[in-house]
């Protein structure tokens, strides 16, 4: 049998070895946490570009869809007022109102899609946000602990020196004691 010295020494090296493999093991872990992180924010770059793009093309054609209004109100315009010729008066007015007023309709109608696109590209860009924080706080680094690692050492070591009988009081053969703690013969 080993002395208690000896245990304690041998059991707080091989709890110094397994803090050793558990550090190794845990900067390994960060290290791909960090590619992971990294490769996260690229995803979220990705998005945010794709949600840009997207509202840049709604924002397009909501241009040309204007302009191709206004482009057909004039060609309705410029036809009532030929077939009008010279005449004027109030059915003439009114005609040309009315093309003007459903112009108006119809580009504020668009305005008001894109504005509700807007909002819409906007909580894209928070959910894309959102998810990445999320992402990115459950590839948090972990760190070392070394109050936890002394305390696993001296654990250690107290538990080799008690295997060894350290610790054992120790009782001569052939007495007896009472509670008193007198020897009696």
């Amino acid at each position: 049998m080993c002395e208690p010295i000896t245990l304690a020494a041998m059991s707080v090296a091989i709890a110094g070895a397994g803090i050793a493999a558990k550090d190794a093991q845990r900067r390994s872990g960060n290290k791909l946490k960090d590619q992971a992180a990294t490769l996260q924010k690229r995803v979220f770059g990705n998005q945010l570009e794709g949600i840009a793009n997207e509202f840049a093309g709604n924002q397009i054609a909501a241009s040309e869809d204007k302009q191709q209004i206004k482009i057909n109100a004039l060609k309705a315009r410029s036809t009532a007022q030929l077939h009008a010729g010279d005449t004027t008066g109030l059915s003439v007015d009114a005609v040309l109102n009315d093309f003007a007023r459903q112009e108006g309709r119809a580009t504020s109608s668009i305005t008001q899609g894109l504005e509700l696109r807007k909002g819409t590209t906007d909580l894209a860009v928070q959910s894309a946000a959102l998810g990445t924080e999320g992402a990115l706080f459950n590839l948090r680094k972990e760190k070392f602990n070394p109050g936890a690692a002394a305390l696993e050492l001296v654990s250690a070591g107290v538990s080799g020196f008690n295997a060894g009988g350290g610790f054992k009081p120790k009782v001569k053969q052939g007495t007896n004691t009472r509670i008193t703690g007198r020897v009696i013969d």
